[in-house]
């Protein structure tokens, strides 16, 4: 303030502050500020205007035109800035915006409460709801202390309730600006519409699907909301059509992933009250397929079946996933729903004709609208529906192993399509269709080669293509015998195994002959005479030679002439612990013999022996000559020579 300026009060600012007070604030904003601020305003001026309005110091009588000189001075000199005061500072100052949702949400049924939150700042004194973006605030709350945001209850939502709300809140006098608005939507006001998947709400990931919203009653605009989503709700203009649904709006999903998988519901509203909306239609789940690896499907006991068995169905997956789905293929229409269970085990018996189908299975984690790809198909066929076929086989059985056999399945009545089965097999049928439908039919079912696996009893069955999952009542079985192929397997397999044997132990054998000969070596380097002394090397060479090699005589000349072909083994040197003179002593151990016998071919160390050598000699002429009890020699001639006299 001025020096010796005092405060002074206004009822209510002039127009012409308001106006440059306020600057670009709205109307509503205005009104709440006039409504609620202080109705003291305090207003310094430089001393340099020296005037204030309502504090008159101007030296011009009111009225005059020096009154209204000051006044415009005043004016000017307010907007151009000179004088300052708290409202400058209101336009100064910046607060955060506000921000404003709904408890439980912005859509609510008919009755149902709901809190409408408003956050702003820790410094706001008051907060402010607005509706329909009216001028006057819909309802007002005071923050408790240390709060930044305050609550606005609506106990029972009615259609009148259904509107855009906006909030602002006052920090002393400076009003923020209004939050994002936000559409408070009532249902339950009019008939529910339908919902639908065109073509089906199972979808493969990457394609597209079509939600369909109609009503037959209400043509004002529809909308698709997703539960559980953070996405807002999808508005369409509705379409008239000529069809069973009357009014309806079609909403396009795709490319389909993961995050369209949910369950979704649509509403109708008219034109006049876009916020009041019908009751909700019922919830339509879209399920996503193809985002993991494919089960597979088999039935037990089989999937052939008569009426009254039982049948189970096994869908095994990878480990970690808690959802398994079955479904029927319904024609050429995509399965419709998938109904997760934990088990992956689907007991279906007593089985009936119904039963009868193509089925597969899908594996996924809970609680996602996420599965994998469709496992293999899987047909389960019922028989008994139509008089039994006959079963024959060419040639007859048993056949030989590695022959060709053919199986002829012969029907009476009008059939196009034929089944083979092995009974206690779990592989499907064999089928075989045929082009001709006349009756009889027959179909060749060809088995080459044959082997013991094909060994087992068959029925056929038939079928129409009307009614491909329902056959005929089984023929009679037939048995067909193949000859054992494991004894000549077993054959061939001795004999390479054998062979093998046999040539391990030829390379043992060698192997032993081998150490045994490397053995040896040092005890034959042992056995070897001594080289002769200087005295025996001087000896005649005719003396050092030996005889050439002769076949060895009978046994009963060996006997007389005291021949030894094979040498006994001698001693070493170093083994000999007798004394003998040098001479005798090498002789012995180096095994020279210096004496022949003149008589045959011997010859002897010592000349000594020569004596004893010749009298077996002469014995042996003698038995030679028959001079021993008259008897002769059975040798028709002495081998040896004549005796000397």
């Amino acid at each position: 303030m001025c020096p010796g300026e005092d405060s002074v009060s206004f009822p209510n600012p002039p127009p012409v502050w308001t106006e440059h007070l306020l600057g670009e604030q709205t109307a509503a904003e205005e009104d709440t500020v006039s409504r609620h601020r202080s109705r003291t305003l305090v207003v310094p001026c430089v001393c340099l205007c020296g005037w204030a309005p309502g504090h008159r110091r101007s030296p011009a009588p009111p009225g005059t035109l020096g009154d209204s000189v000051m006044t415009l001075t005043f004016i000017a000199l307010l907007s151009l800035g000179l004088c300052g005061g708290p409202w400058d500072q209101v336009r100064a100052e910046a607060l955060p915006r506000p921000s404003l949702w709904a408890d439980p949400g912005p859509v609510v049924s008919k009755g149902s409460p709901v809190t409408l939150w408003c956050q702003g700042s820790l410094r706001a004194d008051a907060y402010y709801l607005y509706k329909e973006r009216g001028s006057e605030p819909w309802r007002t709350r005071i923050p408790q202390a240390s709060t930044n945001k305050t609550e606005f209850r609506i106990p029972s939502t009615s259609s009148h309730d259904a509107a855009p709300y906006e909030c602002v809140y006052r920090a002393g006098h400076t009003l923020s600006e209004r939050s994002e608005p936000l559409v408070l939507v009532v249902t339950g006001e009019f008939s529910s519409p339908s919902l639908e998947a065109q073509p089906s709400p199972v979808v493969a990931s990457g394609g597209n699907v079509s939600l369909v919203c109609s009503s037959q009653s209400t043509s004002g605009p529809f909308h698709l909301l997703k539960e559980g989503g953070a996405e807002p709700p999808r508005h369409m203009a509705s379409q008239w059509s000529y069809s069973p649904r009357g009014w309806q709006a079609i909403f396009p999903v795709g490319p389909v992933s993961a995050s369209h998988g949910g369950t979704y519901r649509c509403y109708v509203s008219r034109s006049s009250y876009p916020n009041v909306w019908s009751h909700p239609s019922d919830p339509l789940r879209i399920e996503v397929t193809g985002l993991y690896r494919s089960p597979s499907l088999r039935a037990q006991p089989g999937s052939l079946l008569l009426p009254g068995d039982s049948l189970t169905l096994q869908c095994r997956s990878e480990p970690g996933f808690d959802r398994f789905a079955l479904t029927k293929d319904e024609g050429p229409t995509p399965p419709q729903r998938l109904d997760g269970q934990r088990s992956p085990d689907f007991p279906l018996g007593p089985v009936t004709r119904t039963h009868g189908g193509r089925y597969r299975c899908y594996s996924g984690h809970s609680p996602s609208h996420a599965w994998s790809t469709p496992s293999a198909p899987l047909d389960v066929l019922i028989a008994g529906a139509d008089s039994k076929p006959s079963l024959s086989a060419r040639p007859p059985p048993p056949g030989p192993w590695g022959a060709n056999v053919t199986l002829l399945c012969r029907s009476e009545t009008r059939a196009d399509t034929f089944h083979l089965h092995r009974e206690g097999s779990l592989d499907p049928p064999l089928q075989l269709r045929l082009q001709d439908t006349a009756a009889p039919s027959e179909a060749t079912f060809n088995i080459s080669p044959v082997t013991s696996g094909h060994s087992g009893t068959y029925r056929c069955y038939s079928s129409h293509s009307a009614s491909p999952f329902l056959l005929s009542h089984p023929s009679d079985p037939l048995e067909l015998l193949v000859p054992d192929s494991t004894a000549h397997d077993y054959t061939v397999g001795n004999a390479v195994r054998l062979g093998v044997s046999g040539l391990i132990l030829l390379v043992l054998g060698g192997l032993l002959f081998e150490a045994w000969h490397s053995q040896r070596r040092p005890r034959d380097a042992a056995r070897r005479p001594a080289p002769p002394s200087p005295r025996a090397t001087s000896a005649p060479s005719a003396a050092v030679l030996k005889p050439p090699l002769v076949r060895a005589p009978p046994v009963a000349l060996r006997t007389h002439t005291g021949e030894r072909p094979v040498p006994a083994p001698r001693p070493a040197a170093t083994d000999c612990s007798r004394r003998r003179p040098a001479a005798r002593h090498h002789r012995l151990h180096s095994g020279l013999k210096r004496f022949p016998c003149p008589l045959c071919s011997k010859r002897s160390a010592r000349s000594d022996h020569l004596s004893k050598l010749a009298r077996r000699h002469r014995g042996c002429h003698r038995n030679c000559s028959g001079a021993r009890g008259g008897t002769s020699h059975p040798a028709t001639r002495c081998p040896l020579p004549a005796a000397r006299p």
